[in-house]
């Protein structure tokens, strides 16, 4: 698909304005692949069980995270909420940053403009809602399955994520636990 667009775009001597956007949109379509295999990667390697454990401080990576994807929230015209409270699990840095990501980003694609993305982290847990779409309830134990996507149903109300394990809700251990 890369190689057809330059081909069709850069045919006919294009003017340099041409030139530019054919280049830009072939540098976002790369990054996109990019992004595409890192997350395949990652999945590959999340299905093996962690290779190493550290103390991950959740609420700065969510922090963090929500920082990073404000302009698209700002472009989107949906307002990101975030009570982030001091909370460090144990785990792989590289998969809570994506994991986090994914969540937060999920819930503001998933959204419509004027919408809200709740972001709450704490000794709770970590909780992700938006007023987007709904998402049937049956469909929810399935979208932890890889390459699985929801399809939205009803109107729009809040939609939360909880991590689970085994069916009960996965909670961060407090500081105290360890």
């Amino acid at each position: 698909m890369q190689r057809a667009a330059a081909e069709i775009g850069l045919a006919d001597d294009p003017p340099p304005e041409k030139v530019a956007w054919i280049r830009d949109k072939l540098i976002d379509t790369a990054a996109s692949s990019e992004r595409l295999i890192e997350v395949l990667l990652l999945l590959a390697v999340s299905d093996e069980g962690l290779r190493r454990r550290e103390r991950v401080a959740l609420d700065e990576t969510t922090t963090t995270v929500t920082e990073a994807l404000a302009a698209e929230a700002a472009e989107r015209d949906i307002a990101v909420e975030v009570a982030a409270r001091p909370v460090t699990v144990e785990g792989d840095a590289v998969l809570l940053d994506h994991l986090v990501h994914n969540l937060v980003a999920n819930a503001l694609r998933h959204n419509h403009p004027g919408g809200t993305v709740r972001v709450r982290v704490g000794p709770e847990g970590l909780e992700v809602a938006n007023t987007g779409p709904v998402v049937d309830p049956a469909t929810v134990p399935l979208l932890f399955e890889p390459f699985r996507r929801a399809r939205a149903s009803g109107s729009p109300s809040w939609r939360r994520w909880r991590g689970r394990t085994a069916g009960t809700p996965a909670r961060a251990p407090t500081p105290a636990a360890g």
